[in-house]
């Protein structure tokens, strides 16, 4: 049995208001109610047992829940823990328990399915944030800040372990470090938003947070009556400013394809588009029958569609998305629905290994008769290069960055070449029962060793903290096990300069052209200038 047991016991001393922060209302709602709803919808946990003073019982609906069973709350934190764990012991046999604070509202039902299942492999999993900053102590002891990590809740337990092992009387330690040494452990440190509130400025953050979030992934249309209301966060970034008059007739079109899928399907029960997505729209569709897919529309000025199609078609349905059907006419691809991963972080990450195996054991080998819409790398890059008067800023850097490019290209065999997925970043990697599966395919004809770039180049920008070519490093010693090591930087390199180039098109400011601009310079002068 999974149990979850939320810690709702505090009074919030820190945080200034006249009832425990758990209970204050964020956006309309108390906070422990946004723990108490990801707790619930868990596909995971059996039970839910909640640690507080009992005469907070009302302050949710959720509380009502037959899932949900409350214990008294203890004196302090650990006195809580305590009661909580000797509750569970008492009524449940219990196999796994995760540990949740009531005052961090951002954790999700995925994570808490993810940390079971791991559960499955370790002895505990824990979330971790890496220490960015200096490590001091009041004796000026000289510290490794890699040797440490700031240790969080949601955090899993194997439960006879733990619960044998704590020890109630010591305050300041992690519950992990109660665990005996042979104990395994994963550390997941990719929980970014694990925003918990301490302070009462902190319930600004949490607002704003929430806000962007219904915003950027879960916006509903339920009544959709124009082109307009497709006008999506992603394409107002893009498209409309760069493309406006094409992208509004094209949006007028997609608003009468939306009613022929209406009259086909029935009202849809749930149409969730995907606010990121810069080049076109990427949909969460539910039918009245609960029959559950995505699907894509990509612009006809764009070009996108043909590729794309026989780019699914054409790669191993073993690490591929599953294309369900298409619509030529509209220019829109069918996808079965996947599941997003918590972690796509390559540290010990054995299904990432398994999906990577599999995308470079079932290559494409390029034949010039049956691929003629892709494009090569190499055009790309004199294609660049021949309109460099074309970018608005950053003329000079890209001209020599260009040049570079297509130099290091020469260490490549024409003859080899393949045909790439070209987009493999984090966010493409999807989660199809227990296997990794590839989205949105660009379809490059390039020599293999590119392939990682999209995700060498994503995993290094959301984990800022580390330093750049520290995080390559280890990256590359992922990679070398099926490609040439050598080879995959100098792909890296021929990528970040096409990444850079379309970036100074793709955002209003020039802000993340600088950031590829300066992680293009560290690679050149740490790693390139030493092979």
């Amino acid at each position: 049995m999974n149990v979850i047991l939320l810690m709702s016991g505090g009074i919030g001393s820190r945080f200034g208001a006249n009832i425990p922060k758990q209970y204050v209302i964020l956006n309309g709602r108390p906070v422990i109610e946004y723990v108490l709803e990801a707790s619930l919808l868990s596909k995971k946990a059996n039970k839910i047992v909640v640690v507080m003073d009992k005469k907070y019982k009302n302050v949710s609906s959720l509380l009502e829940s037959p899932k949900i069973a409350i214990a008294d709350n203890g004196k302090d934190r650990y006195g809580s823990l305590k009661n909580g764990l000797n509750f569970i012991k008492e009524n449940y046999d219990c196999d796994n328990v995760l540990i949740v604070d009531a005052v961090a509202p951002f954790i999700y039902p995925e994570l808490i399915d993810d940390y079971f299942t791991k559960l499955n492999a370790y002895d505990m999993v824990l979330t971790g944030q890496k220490i960015t900053g200096a490590l001091c102590d009041f004796k000026g002891t000289k510290y490794d800040r890699g040797d440490f990590f700031m240790a969080q809740a949601p955090e899993a337990f194997k439960f006879d372990m733990l619960y044998q092992n704590i020890d109630y009387s010591t305050k300041f330690q992690a519950i992990s470090s109660f665990m005996p040494s042979t104990a395994t452990r994963y550390v997941n440190f990719n929980f970014k938003n694990n925003l918990k509130l301490t302070y009462d400025f902190e319930l600004k953050y949490a607002e704003f947070l929430l806000d962007y979030q219904a915003e950027t992934n879960n916006q509903e249309f339920n009544n959709i009556v124009s082109g307009e209301d497709f006008e999506t966060k992603g394409l107002k970034q893009m498209l409309l400013r760069n493309k406006k008059k094409p992208t509004i007739d094209w949006l007028n079109s997609v608003y009468i394809y939306y009613k022929e899928l209406v009259n086909k399907y029935g009202e849809f029960k749930d149409f969730r588009l995907n606010q990121s997505s810069n080049y076109g729209l990427v949909a969460l569709v539910t039918t009245q029958n609960n029959y559950e897919f995505v699907l894509k529309i990509i612009p006809p000025f764009l070009n996108r569609y043909p590729t794309e199609k026989k780019a699914y078609t054409l790669f191993s349905d073993t690490w591929m998305c599953e294309l369900l059907n298409y619509d030529d006419y509209n220019h829109s691809l069918f996808l079965k629905k996947l599941e997003p991963v918590t972690s796509r972080i390559f540290d010990d990450n054995i299904n990432l290994r398994i999906f990577y195996d599999k995308v470079f054991t079932h290559t494409v080998d390029y034949d010039p008769k049956n691929h003629s819409e892709f494009e090569k790398i190499i055009d790309n890059l004199i294609y660049k290069k021949k309109h460099i008067k074309q970018l608005p800023h950053f003329q000079e850097e890209f001209n020599l960055l260009l040049d570079k490019a297509i130099k290091y290209y020469e260490v490549f065999d024409e003859k080899q070449l393949k045909l790439i997925h070209g987009d493999l970043r984090v966010e493409n990697i999807l989660k199809d029962g227990n296997e990794y599966k590839a989205i949105d395919p660009i379809g490059y004809i390039a020599p293999i060793e590119m392939e990682p770039a999209r995700f060498i180049i994503s995993d290094i920008y959301h984990n800022r903290g580390y330093d750049c070519i520290d995080r390559l490093n280890i990256l590359l010693n992922f990679f070398k096990k099926w490609l040439d090591y050598d080879k995959i930087i100098y792909g890296l390199y021929i990528y970040y300069v096409m990444i850079a180039y379309n970036s100074v098109f793709e955002y209003e400011n020039t802000e993340m052209t600088e950031y590829y601009l300066e992680v293009i310079h560290s690679i050149e002068t740490k790693t390139i200038n030493n092979l």
